[in-house]
């Protein structure tokens, strides 16, 4: 069985869908008070959901977040439970992976595929809420990263 790790892109839309603005930033005082002490007065619901990611990757509590977000929320979580894991077929092609898929990872990737471009979408609108001039850096490398892995897909799967 191939490895797998987190989709950050579908724990993302998880969130979104599980939890209002205000229920996002009760999960965040209650089980994650370094990301609430770093709410600032006026962040977008998205805003709060990014943070949040950013600081269970870098302090590897994604774990702990998809298992309180099944806990809290268990009808989101199950709708989203097939899209949380990505395989590691998927990752390499993220990275640079093989230039031929054989037929039984096409479907991986043209999953891996509409996943990117559902989350290329969401960057996107959170970029246009700036304006052009006041992107975040962290909100522009990762809408960079997102068009170059939409690139990369699209070109595996010709």
């Amino acid at each position: 069985m191939p490895s797998r790790s987190w989709n950050t892109a579908a724990i993302r839309d998880m969130l979104t869908a599980a939890f209002s603005d205000e229920g996002l930033t009760d999960l965040c005082f209650d089980y994650f008070p370094a990301v609430y002490e770093d709410f600032g007065s006026g962040m977008s619901k998205r805003q709060k959901i990014q943070r949040l990611l950013e600081y269970c990757a870098r302090h590897e509590q994604l774990d702990r977040l998809v298992s309180l977000v099944s806990d809290l929320n268990p009808a989101q979580y199950a709708r989203f439970r097939a899209e949380l894991r990505s395989t590691a077929a998927e990752r390499d092609v993220a990275i640079g992976g093989q230039d031929t898929p054989s037929p039984a990872d096409r479907e991986g990737l043209e999953r891996a595929l509409r996943m990117a471009r559902r989350s290329l979408a969401i960057l996107e609108e959170q970029a246009a809420g700036f304006g052009a001039l006041h992107i975040p850096a962290h909100l522009q490398i990762e809408l960079e990263e997102q068009r170059r892995k939409v690139a990369d897909l699209e070109r595996r799967l010709k």
